[in-house]
């Protein structure tokens, strides 16, 4: 009798716990509209444009093309990543055709014809330069020189590129200490200037701040073999000999060395920079918390070193590497808020296109050209996801963002971190009265991985008092709430001088009290449309993106305006 009243005990206890979980865990967080922490840069909705596989063949029928214009896709780097270290853009040849990616010539997408494809899907150009082949060769000012005469290309053809990587991930290969890459930069950085002084140069480097390069943690006695064997490489075979090679005389411990990449860089170039590129494929686990504070910490090297000098950031290659597709697809979520909340301007989601793990980690299949998550994440957040970044106080496992344009208040939830049955999540906002709710959704990854992978999406339920809105956030799910502002109409509106400008979809407005000629640019500079008049002129543009406005008046002399548009405000 005993026995069965201890069991009867137990399995009380087991189903009371069961039901307790089974409810969920609140978790509060408050959002300060009064106080903004960074701007979303309509720049970071970018992707990498590689050029044996963006080639004249696929580009042919236009889906990939359409596909970034509806995104809408700001911002395409090219030649790629790897790739850039290896290739010459005057001839669209490789260095050694031996090396990755192995493919190059007339058929591949060339600069002038990847500068048509920025022109008609209204992308900026962010381009990346041979460091490493000049290195191998120990000829770097043959290097600064093709890089030089790139710019003046540039300049002769009217191409507007603003954005240059100098090299690409140099930390991981054995031919740059992080002294001789931050020589490198300025070399290279003088003279691409000297050209053009308005573009914006970037160096590259690791999200630990703690990172020894490569070279440093590569057998001294070594490194002469090391790049003799890729200076001669004459086969695939002489490639991976090299690659062994090299890897089986470095030491892995990132962290070993006192020569902290980072550090030195910014020393030897940080004067002449404007930019710090950084790249980050994670997996979406648990370190994910840090990853604002990993960034802050390289920006805080500048800014140490150069408290006088502001520096960008670029995020050129990101991904969520998770063979669990729900977990990736959190992770990614997440992944773009917490950039973001770094304050990194630029962004290139790697790959576009690309047959790794069967095309599920990619914007648009490598075949098919089907959009799969990737593509649905970026365009919700970046059509919701704008201008002011407020700050948050949150409790722990949710992640939350709010962003606020004057018009929409967007509140962004991460569920990654849920490690309950759910989490009953209340946002207090003491403005709640002067909001209301447009919709509130729910994002999931779909129970099956077969690709195309597409969210799947839910109306979600809240519950809103006069400062409160509650809702449930399941594990790894996403939920977005779209507010807006009572006081304001479905317009983004831009003040600029004596003029404001009105966006709502693809029409644009200008209020003015003067005489006035108004000229929209995309963003290569092409002239899209113009008007003169008073008080109210009004245009539109042919698809959505980043403008430029130029209002021009004999008492308010020349005013720039960019904005961004997108098919619904």
């Amino acid at each position: 009798m005993g026995k069965l009243i201890k069991c009867c005990a137990i399995v009380f206890c087991m189903m009371f716990l069961y039901e307790a979980s089974a409810q969920g865990v609140d978790r509060k967080f408050s959002v300060n509209m009064n106080k903004t922490v960074h701007k979303v840069n309509p720049l970071f909705w970018g992707t990498n444009f590689l050029f044996w596989i963006e080639d004249d063949a696929a580009l042919t029928d236009q889906k990939i093309e359409n596909s970034l214009k509806n995104m809408p896709c700001t911002i395409l780097r090219y030649p790629g990543g790897t790739v850039a270290d290896n290739f010459h853009w005057k001839t669209n040849m490789l260095d050694n055709r031996f090396r990755f990616p192995r493919e190059e010539g007339a058929t591949e997408s060339d600069f002038d014809e990847f500068m048509a494809f920025c022109l008609r899907v209204n992308a900026e150009p962010i381009l990346v330069v041979n460091t490493e082949s000049w290195q191998i060769k120990q000829n770097l000012d043959e290097g600064a020189r093709e890089a030089a005469d790139w710019v003046q290309y540039c300049k002769d053809k009217g191409y507007k590129v603003k954005y240059w990587e100098i090299g690409n991930e140099t930390y991981w290969h054995p031919f740059f200490t992080a002294r001789e890459y931050g020589q490198t930069v300025k070399k290279y950085a003088q003279a691409m200037k000297a050209v053009d002084p308005t573009i914006k140069i970037a160096a590259n480097g690791h999200w630990d701040v703690e990172m020894v390069g490569t070279k440093e943690r590569t057998t001294v006695s070594q490194l002469e073999t090391i790049r003799q064997m890729y200076l001669n490489i004459a086969s695939e075979a002489d490639t991976d000999a090299a690659d062994a090679y090299a890897d089986q005389y470095k030491n892995t411990d990132i962290r070993s060395g006192t020569e902290k990449w980072w550090n030195v860089v910014a020393e030897e170039c940080g004067a002449d920079i404007d930019m710090i590129s950084v790249h980050w494929y994670y997996s979406g686990g648990a370190n994910m918390s840090n990853m604002t504070t990993s960034l802050n910490l390289v920006r805080q090297v500048f800014k140490t070193k150069y408290p006088n000098r502001e520096y960008m950031m670029g995020m050129t290659e990101y991904n969520c590497n998770n063979d669990d597709h729900k977990q990736a697809i959190s992770g990614l979520f997440e992944g773009i808020g917490r950039f973001l909340m770094a304050g990194v301007e630029i962004g290139n989601f790697w790959p576009l296109r690309n047959g790794i793990s069967g095309n599920r980690r990619s914007i648009l299949g490598l075949n098919t050209k089907e959009e799969g998550y990737a593509y649905q994440v970026l365009q919700l957040m970046g059509n919701n996801l704008k201008e002011n970044i407020l700050e948050i106080n949150t409790e722990n496992q949710i992640f939350p963002i709010a962003t606020y344009d004057g018009n929409q208040l967007t509140i962004f939830v991460s569920g990654r971190g849920i490690t309950q049955d759910y989490v009953n999540a209340t946002m207090t906002l003491p403005e709640m009265g002067q909001f209301t709710l447009m919709d509130a959704k729910s994002y999931d990854a779909p129970l099956l991985n077969t690709v195309p992978i597409r969210l799947v999406e839910n109306d979600l339920t809240t519950t809103n008092t006069a400062t409160t809105c509650t809702f449930k956030v399941m594990p790894l799910q996403t939920v977005i709430l779209r507010f807006k502002n009572n006081n304001s109409a479905a317009e983004t509106v831009y003040s600029n001088g004596s003029a404001k400008i009105h966006t709502q979809g693809r029409n644009i407005n200008i209020s003015t009290d003067n005489d006035v000629r108004v000229t929209l640019y995309n963003m290569q500079g092409l002239k899209v449309n113009q008007s003169f008049g008073k008080e109210s002129i009004k245009m539109s543009v042919p698809t959505a993106g980043i403008y430029l406005v130029k209002i021009e008046s004999l008492q308010s002399g020349c005013e720039v305006q960019k904005i961004i548009v997108n098919d619904e405000n």
